[in-house]
């Protein structure tokens, strides 16, 4: 197999004891990379050899290698399609956890079975371990709409989101009791909710003027989210 080079590298044999196999290096940011393709006796032709290359990526320029490199990519190209909210959300699991445990692997090194017991392993609620296969399933269908892909190994990720218990509720007597100790403001914040369901966004950001009180609507026009503390 000849030296030949292909957008930002090119292909070389290296010979090793356990065997030959071929590698793809290239220029990033100064510095040499290096990528082990396989053995050689996986490629019967060069063409498989930049077959592979083009599959997992590594001969388009700029393209992300690395699950952090999509996960840049992909705020770069999402966060202004999102609502602010639910961008946050995304990038703190990304910043806590994904990035951290993945960010350095390769795309085409991420296994679903990996994955799996890394979720397994986490002292977490199964609902956040469900946010997290969630996301790094996001990942991955970002990379194949940017073609840097072909494949998301997450879709064969299992991680049930149900909740270990029943969340607590209040009755009536309590209900009265939390209602005496309220001031006037909070107390028609939870009276209000109560008949609603309104989400803690939507009901910190209602006004007078979305309440018809002649025909009995209430109609949520905007959220609050990550508001500053005074």
């Amino acid at each position: 197999m000849k030296k030949v080079g292909y957008g930002s590298g090119f292909l070389t044999i290296i010979k090793r004891v356990s065997g030959a196999v071929v590698a793809y290096r290239w220029h990033d940011q100064n510095r040499e990379r290096k990528r082990i393709l396989g053995p050689v006796t996986k490629f019967r032709s060069e063409a498989l050899a930049w077959k592979e290359v083009e599959r997992l990526g590594l001969g388009k320029k700029g393209s992300p290698e690395t699950v952090e490199q999509l996960a840049q990519h992909w705020q770069e190209k999402e966060t202004a399609r999102r609502a602010y909210s639910t961008t946050e959300t995304i990038k703190g699991y990304l910043k806590n956890w994904i990035v951290p445990a993945w960010g350095s692997y390769f795309l085409a090194q991420v296994k679903a079975v990996d994955v799996e017991d890394w979720l397994g392993n986490l002292d977490l609620a199964p609902g956040t371990k469900k946010k997290l296969r969630d996301i790094m399933h996001l990942l991955y269908e970002h990379g194949i709409r940017y073609e840097f892909i072909d494949r998301n190994p997450i879709s064969k990720v299992r991680q049930g989101g149900q909740r270990l218990g029943t969340p607590g509720r209040l009755d009536v007597r309590q209900l009265r009791l939390l209602l005496e100790m309220l001031s006037t403001r909070e107390r028609i914040m939870i009276l209000r909710d109560l008949g609603t369901g309104l989400r803690r966004g939507e009901l910190t950001g209602l006004k007078w003027e979305d309440i018809d009180f002649d025909d009995g609507f209430l109609t949520p026009k905007r959220s609050i989210v990550a508001a500053a503390r005074g």
